[in-house]
């Protein structure tokens, strides 16, 4: 209104909200006013085109699709649900963190031949994830975090290279060791060959470290051993724990009597010579 009656050179007024009034009221020179009143009712035309428009747009449709499915219509960070969301001029809406885990319901907003546009191509790619095979695969749950990787650079990296889905379970009443692959059939098993692999790898990585923990780790003390240390195996009165006596001849038999020997003087000068 302010830019209105800058424009034009007249004054505008506008009723109070609580008046519930239809009446403006327009002051200045009759040409203004003239101008200004034709500007008002365009403007009045032009909200009332945007009303009717957000009143077209505002057509809602609900589809019910299988929760496992939702993510793969969101896509990783929101790729696919965003693109749908621009090619349609649609907003799609997944339940919310409120909702019961299992709800299945999909609200699509927009223009109504749009949105029948939009659930027809969610629905087609739910058909596509429906006709891929799908395998359980038991593999030992201390191996996912491997498996994942940091901010799940590896299962991404596992999944574009299989050309397959791997789904992790989600809450506590799945079982924690099975992971659900999805994709052609030759890639999903080639892909649990590869995890399997990976866990047979971990699981004896684990096995060694555990041992060795079990090697370096003291010995336990019996209940009957608190003070000192449990005694081994001990013999007693063997021959070689005392001293030989080497003068005995029934020990050492061989020796007999010692022999003085002749001196010799092969080295030195002969007796009687100098």
């Amino acid at each position: 209104v302010r830019r209105m009656m800058g424009d034009y050179d007249v004054n505008i007024s506008i009723p109070p909200a609580e008046e519930r009034s239809d009446v403006v009221k327009v002051t200045g020179p009759p040409a203004n006013v003239k101008r200004a009143l034709q500007a008002l009712h365009d403007k009045c035309d032009q909200l009332e085109k945007e009303k009717e428009d957000r009143m077209l747009k505002s057509f809602q449709l609900k589809m019910d699709v299988d929760p496992q499915y939702h993510s793969k219509i969101i896509g990783r960070r929101g790729a696919v649900v965003n693109k749908l969301r621009d090619d349609f001029d649609v907003n799609i809406q997944f339940p919310g963190r409120d909702d019961p885990p299992d709800s299945s319901t999909i609200t699509i907003t927009g223009y109504e031949d749009k949105a029948i546009a939009a659930k027809e191509q969610i629905l087609k790619i739910v058909r596509e994830y429906e006709e891929m095979t799908t395998i359980e695969c038991k593999l030992d749950h201390r191996v996912h975090p491997r498996i994942i990787g940091a901010k799940g650079k590896s299962i991404r990296k596992t999944m574009d290279q299989f050309k397959v889905d791997i789904r992790f379970p989600r809450s506590k009443e799945e079982d924690p060791d099975i992971i659900f692959i999805s994709g052609a059939e030759d890639d999903v098993y080639d892909c649990k060959d590869y995890l399997l692999n990976i866990e047979e790898e971990f699981l004896q990585d684990f096995i060694d470290k555990e041992y060795m923990r079990d090697l370096e780790r003291a010995p336990s003390k019996g209940k009957n051993n608190s003070s000192k240390e449990q005694a081994g195996f001990m013999v007693r009165d063997a021959p070689w724990s005392q001293a030989p006596d080497t003068n005995s001849t029934e020990d050492f038999p061989t020796f007999g009597s010692v022999v003085q020997p002749k001196a010799s003087h092969a080295w030195g000068p002969r007796p009687g010579k100098r």
